[in-house]
């Protein structure tokens, strides 16, 4: 393999991390604002699932978590849980709905 298909492939790979990071995140505010939560809980429920699965594969794999070498993804998981939770509470957002982030996450 040549250093362009290389870096293409992980500039791919990183991308659709951060995408799964957000739906992930997504479906912790859906889930969460069926229950009512406020937005700090809202918030700690779409932190812990839109970074928990990969905090532990990297855990069991003993490399470092992902989300602290790269801040990125706990701030796209923070500003996602933030615009989600305002936006239904704007609108009425249908349980159905939930089923799109959490079946894509």
């Amino acid at each position: 393999m040549n250093l362009e298909v290389t870096q293409e492939f992980s500039n791919s790979l990183y991308w659709i991390s951060l995408v799964a990071v957000v739906v992930s995140s997504a479906s912790g505010v859906l889930k969460s604002g069926f229950r009512q939560f406020d937005l700090f809980g809202v918030i700690i429920i779409a932190i812990t699932t839109g970074l928990g699965g990969g905090s532990l594969r990297d855990m069991l794999l003993d490399v470092d978590v992902f989300w602290i070498q790269d801040q990125v993804f706990f701030i796209a998981s923070l500003v996602s849980a933030i615009i989600i939770f305002v936006g239904a509470r704007l609108f009425s957002i249908s349980p159905k709905l939930f089923l799109i982030p959490d079946a894509a996450g």
